[in-house]
């Protein structure tokens, strides 16, 4: 999905079911929803399974994730870019299906909840992004329900072989809980 632009609608921006593929260059503005969406779907539509070997890079993201359903104790998708899977059981563990993923050289400005919220995943590298203005709500209830949370600019929940590097941020939002203290791997 290249060069395209997604602006003014209440759904998400992108709702990436598939293995295989790239997303790059997109616009995705004043969306009520999130604005990229990648991961499994067992729990409720039994629609799609893991993903794998997808890149989101040089996207633009821009005011998007501001809808109340969101923000609930029930969200499993707490991020302007998530990768996400959702437990019909929510007492069990987490496997860590999607993998093999990149997220690299995304511009996020003006988002209610984390930047990028990762849940589920392995191997998965997050790189160069410019994060500006998140946590624009108070999400600290959100995903409760899910035992994931979304309170820091990059989100992990339940991953292993996440690399973390080269991220810019700036002017957390005004429910920010706090940022990575460091970019390491």
């Amino acid at each position: 999905i290249r060069n395209s632009n997604f602006h003014d609608h209440r759904a998400r921006g992108l709702r990436i079911q598939a293995s295989h593929g790239v997303s790059e260059g997109n616009r995705l503005e004043r969306i009520k929803n999130l604005a990229i969406s990648l991961g499994s779907e067992y729990a409720f539509w039994r629609e799609a399974g893991w993903v794998e070997d997808v890149a989101i890079r040089g996207n633009i993201i821009r005011e998007t994730g501001f809808d109340e359903r969101y923000f609930s104790s029930n969200s499993y998708a707490p991020g302007a870019i998530v990768v996400q899977h959702q437990l019909e059981n929510k007492s069990l563990p987490y496997p860590r299906g999607n993998r093999n993923l990149s997220i690299t050289g995304n511009r996020i400005e003006n988002v209610g909840l984390a930047g990028i919220a990762i849940t589920a995943a392995s191997n998965v590298l997050i790189s160069g992004n410019q994060l500006s203005a998140f946590n624009q709500v108070d999400g600290k209830l959100t995903g409760a329900a899910h035992r994931i949370g979304a309170q820091t600019a990059i989100s992990i929940n339940y991953c292993a072989g996440v690399t973390i590097r080269n991220n810019r941020l700036s002017e957390p939002g005004k429910f920010s809980a706090g940022e990575l203290a460091e970019n390491k791997e």
